[in-house]
């Protein structure tokens, strides 16, 4: 987690600090200003006010391209912050497991102590690196007026202008710019849904290991997000008026073994063992072709394609399910956590 973390680049944030703070004294003293108006003449008032303005003006075009460096590297703290939070509710649940399986009389108390041992050393270095990242995130919060300043969209720079030909002899053609009418442009149709393609059927020996029939691990269901809090999806506007709406969303490995793996999802998105697949989990309880999640009028919804082992969602074994962000995924033996952006 630490080398992650390294690969984070903080250097923006002193240079924003910096420009903070000059920022917050200039507006200190333009409210000042209003109570000092009516000792000074008009013509002296507006002169300065135009200067301290001009000023707070300057330093908001310093603070913007360091903003957007500093809300790229938000992003890849953000992600890493999901994983670890990710890692610790999974292990936090195996060891009120192994406490419930003593209850029950299944474990010895050597076994009992070893497992405990074990699990609660992780939990320990889970919630260091969940402290350590979670200062970073402080300090990008204090370098931005508010939280929503720093989540803000990073805007694209405008494409570079084509370079210019020269022309023998140093003169420059004119180009009457073409005219582009009604006929000619070209409508932009929207995007059609994704087409579900039939599952396929398991070959008679795919190399599947067929694991025995018992429940997933237990999770914890995410708390629905309020109306009001929910992330609005993107839209992108045609040129003939008509709207589409495109929701982004991944799958967060949560075993360690798979390290920091984040799975972007297609509009139609195939689960399985082999390279083809958009999200590769190449584990032996994986089928080839495992499941499918596409985006449907509804939102996301996961299919299991008749997998050996089967697909769930916070625990459940479904067929077809639509899914809600924070929702727990088991694909076999691999567990994630769906997020929609």
């Amino acid at each position: 987690m630490l080398e992650q973390l390294r690969q984070i680049d903080t250097s923006v944030i002193e240079e924003l600090m910096t420009i903070k703070s000059e920022r917050e004294i200039v507006a200190a003293r333009l409210d000042r200003m209003e109570g000092e108006r009516g000792e000074v003449s008009d013509v002296v008032y507006r002169r300065v006010r135009r200067d301290y303005e001009s000023k707070a003006g300057e330093l908001e075009r310093q603070a913007a391209p360091l903003k957007d460096r500093a809300r790229q590297e938000y992003v890849k703290l953000k992600a890493l912050l999901d994983r670890l939070e990710a890692q610790h509710d999974a292990t936090r649940l195996d060891r009120e497991e192994i406490d419930f399986r003593q209850r029950l009389g299944e474990f010895t108390t050597e076994e009992y102590e070893q497992r405990v041992s074990d699990l609660d050393g992780r939990l320990a270095g889970q919630e260091d690196d969940l402290a350590t990242a979670s200062e970073v995130r402080r300090r990008f919060l204090d370098a931005f007026d508010s939280e929503a300043d720093l989540t803000a969209p990073v805007e694209a720079a405008p494409p570079s202008p084509p370079a210019a030909t020269p022309v023998p002899g140093g003169e420059v053609p004119i180009v009457e710019p073409a005219e582009v009418s009604a006929m000619t442009a070209t409508a932009v149709e929207p995007v059609p849904p994704p087409v579900a393609m039939p599952p396929q059927e398991a070959a008679p020996d795919d190399g599947t290991v067929i694991l025995p029939p018992e429940a997933p691990d237990p999770v914890v269901q995410a708390a629905p997000a309020a109306a009001s809090e929910a992330a609005a999806p993107a839209t992108l506007e045609t040129t003939g008026g008509r709207t589409i709406i495109l929701n982004l969303a991944k799958l967060v490995a949560i075993d360690p073994d798979l390290g920091a793996a984040e799975f972007q999802l297609e509009p139609l998105s195939f689960i399985g063992r082999t390279p083809a697949n958009q999200v590769h989990l190449d584990k032996p309880a994986v089928s080839r072709r495992h499941a499918q999640i596409a985006l449907c009028d509804e939102g996301w919804v996961l299919k299991d394609l008749q997998s050996e082992n089967g697909s769930y969602v916070n625990g459940e074994r479904v067929i077809e399910r639509l899914l809600a962000d924070g929702d727990h995924v088991q694909i076999g033996t691999v567990r994630l956590i769906f997020r929609v952006s």
